[in-house]
């Protein structure tokens, strides 16, 4: 079985754009130490997985098309560093619309789990809100907080296993 770094994308990988994701290449950049820690986790034999919610592909606000376009960006970047990323997961779906693969629950972490037959127990799930680490903890992964301005920090009853500035 493999092990994962199994990655939230917006405000862990790449920028925000006015608290929401990103859905112009424009506005993309690399957050800082993302390129040095994948690139530890890439050397230490972990594959990369992107986790995402991108509920603004339900409600009108970007398009499936763009969200590719800012993940394809991601990859051609993080690729000069001699770094892939295996896989994206997205979740497409609104807030509402009650799906199994919208974080808080992880059912993108056990798609991809199925999919590459990932050791989600030797995996770690990295997001900067708690319901990335709701969803990792949730799948029995060791979880890890990034930066220190999270969102809804009383919003779960949950704690990451370890917190960090950056990646």
């Amino acid at each position: 079985m493999n092990e994962a770094m199994l990655l939230d994308r917006d405000g862990t990988l790449i920028p925000s754009h006015e608290d929401r994701p990103i859905s112009d290449v424009k506005d993309f950049r690399l957050l800082e130490g993302v390129v040095e820690g994948l690139r530890w986790g890439h050397q230490e034999g972990y594959r990369l997985y992107v986790i995402s919610n991108q509920g603004g592909i339900a409600d009108g606000r970007w398009s499936k098309e763009s969200c590719e376009v800012v993940n394809n960006k991601l990859q051609t970047e993080l690729a000069l560093h001699g770094i892939h990323i295996e896989d994206f997961f997205i979740c497409p779906h609104s807030k509402t619309a009650g799906c199994d693969c919208r974080k808080p629950k992880p059912g993108m972490i056990f798609q991809a789990r199925d999919k590459y037959k990932i050791n989600l127990t030797g995996s770690y799930m990295f997001g900067n809100e708690l319901k990335d680490i709701k969803a990792g903890k949730d799948a029995g992964c060791t979880t890890i907080l990034v930066g220190d301005s999270y969102k809804n920090r009383d919003q779960f009853d949950v704690k990451p296993d370890f917190q960090a500035e950056t990646i």
